[in-house]
């Protein structure tokens, strides 16, 4: 059971962070097409 808990931890933790990536670097293609 402890298993499973830390597996969704890791796992929510990963997407988070995938999430938060993914917005950082559709920002950074905005920045560059409107400077562009």
């Amino acid at each position: 059971m402890k298993k499973l808990v830390l597996v969704m931890t890791l796992f929510y933790a990963f997407l988070l962070i995938v999430l938060i990536s993914g917005q950082e670097i559709r920002k950074s293609l905005c920045n560059i097409f409107l400077f562009d």
